[in-house]
């Protein structure tokens, strides 16, 4: 019974391992930055946008996909530029001066150099704007203080296990006529992956 179990658990960690190489891998130090598209450097949009997706720890793969589509469809409705990359090498002060604002999707692991993690602290704190998607908050980042208590503000412990996704009720209590929220009811059930 033993060994049908240790032989069971091994054969779903090399499914595992197939599916998340990056997790069992050292992490790439990106030094090359992509070309900037001339419409970024022209300024040519009412806005530009850098989404980065890189992965050193769990990589949400469907997610990532989705996130970009629709960052895609919203950029070329709202008339902004927009720049995928997994290039961390982009995090650096002449390159993200020509950003407004940067989205983390899903972004895990040890993703940025020193330099990299400077260059990318100045752009926030003078004025940069900045999107987390779900895993940008997660305890991967947890080597990066700053960013964990500076940006995110919050330490990911965990997220619920059997079940994961659970009913919750959503109260909307102050501002309700504001964009984001004025389309909803008062409350409303919801389930979602609650931390």
């Amino acid at each position: 019974m033993v060994l049908v179990l240790g032989f069971l658990a091994k054969s779903k960690l090399e499914d595992f391992k197939l599916d998340q190489p990056q997790m069992f891998s050292e992490p790439v130090v990106d030094q090359i930055a992509p070309a900037l598209p001339e419409s970024i450097v022209a300024r040519q949009s009412a806005a530009n946008i850098l989404v980065f997706s890189k992965t050193h720890g769990y990589r949400h793969h469907d997610a990532i996909i989705a996130a970009n589509a629709m960052f895609t469809s919203i950029a070329e409705q709202q008339d902004w530029s927009l720049v995928h990359t997994e290039n961390a090498a982009i995090f650096a002060s002449e390159l993200l001066a020509y950003f407004d604002v940067v989205v983390w999707n899903n972004a895990t692991g040890p993703l940025l150099t020193s330099q990299q993690r400077q260059a990318f602290k100045e752009f926030l704190e003078q004025g940069g704007g900045f999107v987390g998607i779900h895993a940008a908050g997660d305890a991967s980042h947890s080597d990066w203080q700053w960013y964990q208590q500076q940006v995110i503000r919050a330490n990911f412990t965990g997220h619920p296990m059997f079940p994961q996704f659970q009913s919750a009720v959503l109260s909307f209590e102050k501002n309700s006529h504001h964009p984001a929220i004025r389309h909803f009811n008062r409350s409303m059930n919801h389930i979602d992956e609650w931390y």
